[in-house]
């Protein structure tokens, strides 16, 4: 049913846009289109065709309001919102056309299956954009932590080497100190003569 569909659409919106849909008009808008959904879906048909002018009501209130934040997404240079919105007008578009020809206002056909295959193939390149776009900045990332664990491994290698240089003169010196000591010991055990 339609109300189940918008449920999806508004998920999916919200998933690749986080951020940019009013939370609370979110909330609203997805229990307004629960609420039309289980009413198509467990009262008699009556019930669900007297609802049908409220849903449409809803439905093009909730067009408008994504509409405008896409619009405000573009404005504010989201990346990806471009490409969403010109996708999401073709699919409005194929809708409006197809709700004016089922009621034999216009002598087109119906469109609403190219408009949702063109809103899919420009999600399609959205989608491989951002995954371009993000292995790009994994091999970037990767370069840069391989040159500093580089630089870091020759930091260390040379501070090991300044530590056992350092430890060779101590060893050294310590040598020297304990003969020191030992012909000093030796040397006051001895009596003068």
């Amino acid at each position: 049913s339609i109300p189940v569909g918008w449920l999806f659409f508004q998920g999916f919106m919200n998933h690749m846009f986080p951020g940019l849909f009013h939370r609370r008009v979110h909330i609203v808008t997805a229990c307004i289109a629960g609420l039309f959904a289980v009413i198509v879906l467990l009262t008699p048909s009556w019930i669900s065709i007297a609802t049908v002018i409220p849903l449409q009501a809803f439905l093009v209130l909730a067009t408008l309001w994504v509409l405008l934040s896409l619009l405000r997404g573009v404005r504010n240079k989201r990346s990806g919102t471009v490409i969403i919105l010109i996708g999401y007008l073709l699919l409005v578009g194929t809708v409006i056309n197809d709700i004016i020809f089922s009621m034999f206002a216009v002598g087109t056909v119906f469109l609403v299956q190219f408009g949702l295959v063109g809103f899919i193939l420009l999600q399609s390149l959205l989608l491989s954009s951002r995954v371009s776009h993000t292995r790009r900045t994994a091999e970037r990332l990767s370069v840069n932590l391989q040159r500093e664990v580089e630089k870091k491994t020759r930091r260390i290698t040379e501070q090991h080497a300044a530590l056992k240089r350092l430890n060779n003169r101590l060893a050294q010196v310590n040598r020297k100190k304990t003969n020191f000591f030992v012909s000093l010991a030796h040397e006051t055990r001895t009596p003068l003569t």
